[in-house]
């Protein structure tokens, strides 16, 4: 281009080479003005451009702080309602009302400007009143229990007592019979009675026994039915009644259960007093069946049996006549020296000295009854076996 420029210019005159200059001269300067003007318009344009950020960013930055300053107040007003909200926690039938209008109350008032706080609130504060109402039905509905309760308890306090009173003349009752026991025992205790007088108490304390056993039995059928003891059924059946309700069944509970210990060891003592009489009385009957049996067979009547009367004694009551030998060892052992025979108070040994040595003849006869049959059968074996030679011999 700078050729063909110049090659142009060579061959054209000087004022047009100069035209040329002037007019790219004035055309550079237009674009310089251009330009200038472009630039300018981009800095206005930039300017403002600016401006209008930094409206804008001023703007969101005071947004940014109505808005943070908003959520704080809503923040606060929350809290305070909160606070309110704290008491629903505790509260009871006779406060539930006024509490649940003051929380809707904190709600309308603290979070009136902001609409959806306040509707986040109220959202709550329903829950909350929801949950409290429960719990308020529920006290309303322990306590409705507990007075229910109570009365029964009262009643059933007025219903014991009156137990108490039915039940403490039925175990003064009781003591009674078992005092009356005590009476128709005592004469049992002393030694010398006679077999008449023992029929006539074991009588007399077999009525009075069933009266205080009958007694003591209403007693305790008394308390079980009307459940003044513990039973498997009601095992806790007392534990609601007053302290001092329950002290008195004890005692009186306790009074029973000593009477008829008493009159149980009354019966138990009564009965081995009789036991230990009716012995004594065997045995004095027995004594005197001996001494009457000794006499019978004390032929000359000096107070001891000499052998031949032991003789008659033993075949009379045994059917058996000892050996001579037999009688020689009962002196020899029962007999002193001293003395001239078997005395009454000896006659217990007698009979079991009679009666070893009947055993002993027993014996010795058994044995010479087998001693005999060995003896035939020894014989008759030996005949056979002689038959039975002359048999092969022949």
């Amino acid at each position: 281009d700078n050729r063909r420029k110049r090659d142009r210019d060579d061959g054209r005159p000087v004022e047009g080479r100069r035209e040329d200059s002037r007019m790219a001269e004035e055309a550079r300067r237009r674009r310089q003005e251009e330009d200038e003007a472009i630039r300018r318009r981009r800095e206005e344009s930039h300017q403002k451009l600016t401006a209008e950020n930094r409206r804008g960013e001023e703007s969101r930055r005071k947004d940014v702080q109505d808005r943070k300053k908003t959520r704080e107040q809503e923040q606060k007003a929350e809290a305070s309602v909160r606070k309110v909200f704290q008491k629903l926690q505790g509260v009871t039938p006779e406060t539930f009302d006024a509490a649940k209008q003051e929380v809707l109350d904190a709600v309308v008032k603290e979070l009136e400007p902001f609409r959806e706080a306040k509707a986040k609130m109220r959202e709550e504060a329903d829950k909350l009143i929801a949950v409290a109402k429960k719990r308020v039905d529920t006290i309303k509905e322990t306590q409705k229990k507990a007075e229910e309760k109570k009365a029964q308890d009262e009643a059933r306090r007025q219903e014991v007592e009156k137990l108490i009173a039915e039940l403490t003349d039925l175990v003064d009752i009781a003591e009674a019979k078992a005092e009356l026991l005590r009476e128709a025992v005592q004469p049992m205790m002393t030694e010398k009675l006679g077999e008449e007088e023992v029929e006539t108490l074991s009588s007399s304390i077999q009525e009075t026994r069933d009266d205080a056993e009958a007694a003591h039995i209403a007693c305790f059928e008394f308390a079980q039915s009307h459940k003044l003891v513990p039973s498997e059924t009601a095992p806790q059946a007392l534990m609601s009644l007053p302290m001092q309700l329950r002290t008195q069944i004890s005692k009186l509970l306790a009074r029973v259960n000593n009477s008829a210990g008493a009159a149980q060891q009354l019966l138990q003592d009564a009965g081995e007093a009789k036991a230990k009489t009716v012995k004594r009385i065997a045995a004095e009957k027995k004594r005197q069946q001996e001494e009457a049996a000794f006499e019978s067979y004390d032929v000359d009547g000096d107070g001891a049996w000499n052998r031949e009367e032991i003789l008659g004694f033993a075949k009379a009551s045994y059917d058996f006549v000892p050996r001579k030998e037999e009688v020689d060892r009962i002196f020899e052992v029962f007999v002193p020296s001293t003395e001239k025979g078997i005395a009454v108070d000896q006659m217990a040994l007698l009979r079991s000295a009679i009666g070893i040595a009947r055993q002993r003849c027993v014996a010795i006869r058994r044995r010479e009854v087998r001693e005999e049959r060995e003896r035939k059968e020894a014989e008759e074996k030996a005949k056979r076996l002689e038959v039975i030679d002359e048999l092969k011999a022949a």
